[in-house]
């Protein structure tokens, strides 16, 4: 699915409740429109099921721009959330002990308000997460699969045993360095 360019209170995209399972999708350009600003792309209250294998990217939020989540214990594994326009990357409210999201595999990067709340350790899987450019085919035109290089296209050294990170595998060649950026980073190492 691609959900694009959509405007709404809290999910400017999705807005899920519990047992929902989003998976495979883009979700780009959304803006949440809400005084709280909660999840330009997706936000979910009370949410136990899962975001998998979605690109969550350039969407507009006060505070949490990619997904935010309030109450549940949802997973979100093998996405990309990257360059929102405006807000962090993720945010939750109502974190208690069994109410905490499950991050695993995931890239976060490039966001306007950073993370958004502080990746705590009883939310990831240590050594899966990163944040590195996913290096997307053409951004600006709306590709979003991956270079064949990418730190989220399978088998990279970024994501040992994560598999394909987003909702779609390469599509274009490797990103290739130029002349003058080949003599730049030369000149670091001499």
């Amino acid at each position: 699915c691609v959900v694009l360019g959509n405007h709404a209170g809290d999910g400017g995209g999705i807005h899920c409740r519990s047992g929902t399972i989003v998976s495979d999708c883009i979700v780009a350009g959304n803006v949440s429109t809400s005084g709280y600003g909660l999840g330009g792309g997706i936000s979910c209250r009370y949410h136990d099921g899962a975001i998998r294998r979605c690109t969550i990217v350039g969407n507009e939020a006060a505070t949490s721009a990619g997904i935010a989540f309030y109450g549940g214990a949802p997973r979100i594994e093998n996405c990309i959330i990257a360059f929102s326009l405006r807000g962090g990357g993720l945010g939750w409210g109502d974190i208690g002990a069994n109410s905490a999201p499950r991050i695993r595999c995931c890239d976060l990067f490039g966001n306007a308000g950073g993370f958004g709340d502080a990746l705590q350790p009883e939310m990831t899987d240590a050594g899966r997460n990163f944040s590195l450019d996913p290096l997307f085919c053409d951004r600006a035109s709306g590709d979003w699969a991956l270079h064949a290089n990418s730190s989220c296209a399978p088998g990279s050294a970024a994501n040992p045993g994560c598999d394909r990170i987003g909702a779609l595998g390469a599509g274009c060649d490797p990103t290739a360095l130029g002349a003058t950026d080949w003599g730049r980073l030369k000149a670091r190492y001499r």
